[in-house]
C-alpha cells in the first residue's frame, strides 16, 4: 500500500503532464558530507523556479486534469482544519495576509456559554516544527464572511462586469503571447535550419568531426531552450481556456441563483464560493479576495 506523501508526491510532478525539471536543487558541498561530522554537513537547497530546467517528456495527463488535481491538493492541505463544531464559509480558502500561513475556523464559548467564530492563523502559537508567532490574532468570522459573501453577491448579480474585465486584461496578454509564440517558432526554425547546414557541411568535409559535435551540441541546447519556452506559453493559452470554463461557471451560477441568493443555505453558499474563490487573504484590517478568474484581487477594508 503507498504512503499518503507518496501518492501526494506522485500528484504533484509535473512531470504527468509532459515537464520534468531538473537541476531545481544547489548541491555544492553536499558530496563531501561523508567527510564532516553530523553537525557540518551541508544540506542542498531548493533554486528559485525560473533557474530549473525544464525538460520535455512524454504527456500522460493533460493540463486540465493535472490542474484540476493541484486545485484538489490546495484545498485537502487545509481540509481537515474544518471539521469543527460549527461551520466556516471560507475554510480550505483563506490565508494570512502577515505570514502566509494557512487560516483555520475556531470555535470560542464565553462563561455565558455564547458562542464566537473565529479565523485564527496556524502560526499563531509558535511549535517545534514551525517556530512562527504571528500576530493576526483572532478575526471575528462573522464579518468576514459576509464582507466577502458580500462581494460574490454582486459578481453573481452582474457577471457582466467580470468578464468585461477578464477579456480586457486576457486580451492583453494574449497578443503578448502570440507574439512571442511566433518569434519563438520563428527561432526555432531558423535553428532547424542551421541543423541542416552543419549537417551538409560535415557530410562534404568542410568541417572536421571534433567541430561539428561542438558546434551540433551547440544547436542543441538552444533548441531545447527555445521548446521549453514554447511549452511555456503553450500551458499559458491553454489555461486561458481553462479560465473561460470559470467564467461560463460564474455565469450559469448567476442563473441558478438569481433570484433566491438572499435565501441560500450554508452548502450552496459553500458550492458557489469554492466555484468562484481561489483564495481570500486576511490581515487586521484587509480582505484580499482572489477569483479563480484571473482578476485584479479585489481588496476590502474590515471595520472591527
Amino acid at each position: 500500500m503507498w504512503q499518503k506523501t507518496t501518492v501526494k508526491r506522485i500528484l504533484k510532478n509535473t512531470a504527468y503532464k509532459g515537464i520534468l525539471y531538473i537541476r531545481r536543487y544547489d548541491t555544492v558541498g553536499v558530496k563531501l558530507n561523508k567527510y564532516k561530522s553530523p553537525e557540518e554537513h551541508v544540506k542542498r537547497k531548493e533554486k528559485p523556479m525560473d533557474e530549473w530546467q525544464g525538460i520535455e517528456v512524454p504527456v500522460i495527463t493533460d493540463e486540465r486534469t493535472w490542474q484540476a488535481a493541484q486545485d484538489s491538493l490546495k484545498n485537502a492541505n487545509r481540509k481537515w482544519r474544518s471539521y469543527s463544531k460549527s461551520e466556516y464559509l471560507l475554510s480550505t480558502k483563506i490565508r494570512c495576509g502577515l505570514c502566509n500561513g494557512t487560516v483555520h475556523g475556531n470555535l470560542v464559548t464565553n462563561r455565558n456559554n455564547k458562542k464566537y467564530r473565529y479565523y485564527v492563523c496556524s502560526n499563531r502559537v509558535a511549535n517545534h516544527s514551525m517556530p512562527i508567532h504571528c500576530e493576526l490574532g483572532s478575526v471575528n468570522a462573522d464579518i468576514v464572511e459576509e464582507i466577502v459573501w458580500d462581494k460574490i453577491v454582486s459578481w453573481l448579480k452582474d457577471p457582466d462586469l467580470i468578464e468585461q474585465e477578464f477579456y480586457s486584461k486576457a486580451q492583453h496578454i494574449e497578443d503578448i503571447n502570440k507574439e512571442e509564440y511566433s518569434l519563438l517558432q520563428r527561432e526555432l526554425d531558423n535553428i532547424n535550419k542551421e541543423r541542416e547546414r552543419l549537417i551538409t557541411m560535415f557530410q562534404k568535409g568542410h568541417i572536421i568531426e571534433s567541430e561539428f559535435e561542438i558546434r551540433i551540441k551547440d544547436v542543441r541546447n538552444r533548441e531545447h531552450v527555445i521548446k521549453s519556452k514554447i511549452k511555456n506559453v503553450e500551458e499559458i493559452i491553454q489555461r486561458r481556456n481553462l479560465q473561460e470554463d470559470e467564467i461560463n461557471k460564474i455565469k450559469e451560477l448567476s442563473k441558478r441563483y438569481l433570484y433566491t441568493i438572499d435565501h441560500l443555505n450554508f452548502d450552496q453558499k459553500k458550492d458557489i464560493i469554492n466555484t468562484i474563490i481561489d483564495e481570500v487573504i486576511i490581515s487586521h484590517d484587509t480582505i484580499v479576495i482572489k477569483a479563480r478568474v484571473p482578476l485584479e484581487p479585489k481588496t476590502l477594508h474590515m471595520n472591527t
